[in-house]
């Protein structure tokens, strides 16, 4: 009995350090950052699961400050071709580039935004945003992004009646940079802009604050003086794509009912208030009733040839 119950302990002590030993291995392993390319975690979606293999990163202009630096690493399935990513012209075709995982773009300090894409959606996609707290685990490197991420209110997120969870770590390798817009820095030779913005100022509110038509005849008119009124051709191809007759008059009536529903989207009651101008860019202070509230920004415009066009819009800020 003796010689049993001795056995017995042996094949308990040794049951007991192999499940000892399996759990560190999974600690080590878990512990182990993927190598380059790599992720290392599932996205499940209403219970079904998928296992994310692959990452790569791609930098580029921050959309809310594009003199700043984002970045967007995407975890896939299957590895992203670099073709893809190659001939890629912004975040919006890098995003494309993924077919089932998920698009992660952030900005350090800043927050973060996912692209989610898995076959239990179909084929509508999913989109959620966090703060720059979710980011205390990611790394920017020179050549690689890496760290982990997973839902930053708890272990899961609710998002259009569909359940998400994710706990993914990766080293993405830096694949593409996108160029950075330079700041404006004006020198002590850059002219004073005063109320009404001069040129670049009526450039400004001819472009973004111009009553736009919306009758068939106003409508046909900004066409043509455009240069974007079908031709016969153009008609062909809307007709083939319709898979009926497109006539000129039905596309101009589309259009026109488009610009009503555009209408009030439009800033309205613009002023210009000041600004900057030195060489081919101007800075104006611009004030406008816009999405129904009246706020102040800036607006950066910038000379091509002969014309002032608007290059970039500042965030809006209320008056109080």
């Amino acid at each position: 009995m003796k010689g049993i119950d001795v056995m017995k302990m042996r094949v308990m002590t040794i049951a007991t350090l192999m499940l000892a030993f399996s759990i560190l291995a999974d600690r080590a392993i878990a512990a182990t950052p993927p190598g380059a390319g790599q992720a290392r975690g599932d996205l499940v979606v209403n219970g079904k699961r998928l296992t994310l293999n692959y990452a790569v990163a791609v930098t580029g202009p921050d959309t809310f400050d594009p003199t700043k630096e984002a970045v967007m690493v995407l975890l896939t399935a299957k590895p992203v071709p670099q073709s893809k990513i190659d001939s890629a012209t912004s975040f919006s075709d890098v995003r494309d580039a993924v077919d089932l995982g998920l698009a992660y773009r952030f900005r350090i300090g800043e927050g973060f935004h996912i692209t989610f894409r898995h076959a239990a959606l179909g084929e509508q996609e999913l989109q959620t945003s966090g703060p720059a707290t979710a980011l205390k685990d990611i790394v920017v490197g020179p050549e690689t992004v890496s760290g982990s991420i997973s839902p930053w209110m708890g272990s899961e997120e609710n998002i259009m009646s569909f359940v998400v969870a994710y706990s993914i770590q990766f080293t993405a390798p830096i694949a593409r940079r996108f160029s950075l817009d330079k700041p404006v820095v004006f020198t002590a030779k850059a002219a004073k802009l005063t109320a009404g913005g001069g040129v670049p100022g009526k450039a400004f509110l001819d472009e973004k604050c111009k009553p736009v038509p919306t009758d068939a005849k106003g409508v046909e008119a900004a066409l043509k003086e455009a240069g974007a009124l079908p031709t016969d051709k153009d008609l062909q191809e809307l007709s083939k794509n319709a898979g009926h007759p497109v006539t000129r008059a039905e596309f101009i009536a589309q259009m026109a009912d488009l610009a009503k529903a555009m209408a009030p989207l439009r800033d309205t009651d613009c002023k210009v208030l000041g600004g900057k101008v030195e060489g081919d860019v101007a800075v104006l202070q611009v004030e406008a009733k816009t999405m129904g509230s009246r706020g102040r920004t800036d607006v950066i415009m910038v000379r091509e040839g002969a014309k002032w066009k608007v290059k970039k819009e500042g965030t809006w800020s209320p008056i109080k």
